[in-house]
């Protein structure tokens, strides 16, 4: 793929990034997933190959980020988010989840304890805000259920509420505890 950083004088960094961002999510809205996906994977100078293997994924993005500039850890996070979310939708799941779990540097093994995993993860995504954290891990749900790890897909969830399988035979109070151990507190 061609970047569209390749010629001189082609800024780099975060309002690149966001002016990117906002262009594929206009053309996701539109239907226009495939191209969607092209402009945030042009941005970061990849290949949606490069997406489909969780470990290949994650040194990939540590490239792509570093060659669009691109240092702040949340907007990384929101920028895989909407990538992950354009390949979700042209049906490319695999690396809808691809790119998730890269972010966090996770791959499918790591998933068997989601809890420590998602600890793992967000400090080495170095994300610390309770929102970026629970977007990401939403859209990473959404494309490990529709590439059809189901129990993964519940697992992330899961394991950012800090709870497990036999924590949900109160519902009600298991997502109050959850909810105040993921720090989401609606105003």
């Amino acid at each position: 793929m061609a970047t569209i950083f390749a010629a001189n004088g082609v800024r780099k960094g975060p309002i690149s990034a966001n002016l990117v961002k906002s262009l594929s999510d206009a053309l996701r809205l539109d239907d226009q997933y495939r191209a969607a996906a092209g402009v945030m994977l042009g941005l970061l100078g990849l290949e949606e190959s490069q997406l489909t293997d969780a470990t290949v994924a994650r040194m990939t993005l540590e490239t792509g980020f570093a060659h669009a500039e691109l240092n702040d850890p949340p907007t990384r996070a929101i920028l895989v988010f909407s990538l992950s979310s354009a390949l979700r939708m042209d049906g490319r799941y695999r690396s809808a989840a691809g790119v998730g779990l890269g972010l966090l540097g996770l791959d499918d093994t790591k998933l068997l304890d989601p809890a420590e995993a998602l600890r793992t993860g967000f400090a080495h995504a170095e994300l610390n805000d309770p929102l970026n954290r629970a977007n990401l891990v939403i859209s990473l749900s959404n494309a490990l259920r529709m590439d059809g790890r189901y129990r993964a897909a519940a697992g992330v969830v899961l394991g950012l509420l800090g709870l497990d399988d036999t924590k949900l035979r109160d519902p009600a109070e298991a997502l109050r505890t959850g909810f105040a151990h993921a720090e989401l507190n609606d105003p």
